[in-house]
């Protein structure tokens, strides 16, 4: 480190990424308060990818399904941190969009749609979805952009439509804005852009 120019009145600017899981994050803690020992202002951040498509279509909230590491009899548990995107983002940290593709049929209208309704495909929610965890649509746009170019270390060339970066867009028969929500998984694909080829054309 001093070879390099670093010490005690030089410290190193270091930030680490996580995902919020106590696997994942406990040994990040230790890493980062060892950093700060060695001349380091490390900090560490949560990142947190957020897929619904499981919610959605393998009734995750139906059944309760332990993704949280608390027991299977206690599905309020369960339920109240899995999915918590609305608190996550509150308390600052960054959540990514996404499909779990190739795992999941990596539909985004649909993950979008999960994000905003916070119900199935049929329409059905209840009190034990957690309707406080709704995101805007403004909020989950940026989950799938913005958010998403920074988890991946791209937001220079990536994530808006600014002059300078990468032209990487996909235009939909749905204004996922404005559109009633129950349609927007009803859209569909009509241009796709890639580095600023039109790699689909389907208008």
């Amino acid at each position: 480190m001093q070879s390099l120019g670093y010490g005690p009145a030089n410290r190193l600017k270091l930030k680490v990424s996580t995902r919020d899981f106590a696997t994942y994050r406990d040994p990040a803690v230790i890493f980062v308060d060892q950093l700060n020992k060695v001349h380091f202002d490390a900090e560490l951040e949560v990142i947190e990818s957020s897929i619904w498509h499981n919610r959605l279509t393998k009734k995750d909230y139906t059944v309760a399904l332990n993704t949280s590491g608390v027991g299977i009899d206690d599905p309020d548990a369960v339920l109240k941190g899995a999915y918590a995107w609305k608190s996550l983002l509150e308390s600052g940290a960054v959540v990514v969009g996404g499909s779990d593709a190739p795992v999941e049929r990596g539909a985004p209208l649909i993950e979008f749609y999960a994000a905003v309704a916070r119900k199935d495909l049929q329409g059905f929610s209840n009190a034990d979805w957690h309707p406080e965890e709704t995101l805007s649509r403004a909020e989950a746009l940026k989950l799938f952009t913005v958010s998403a170019a920074y988890a991946r270390f791209a937001e220079a060339d990536l994530g808006t439509l600014t002059v300078g970066k990468r032209a990487d867009l996909s235009a939909f028969s749905v204004d996922l804005m404005t559109a009633p929500v129950a349609d927007i998984p009803k859209g569909h694909a009509v241009l796709t852009v890639v580095d600023g080829q039109v790699v689909y054309d389907g208008r």
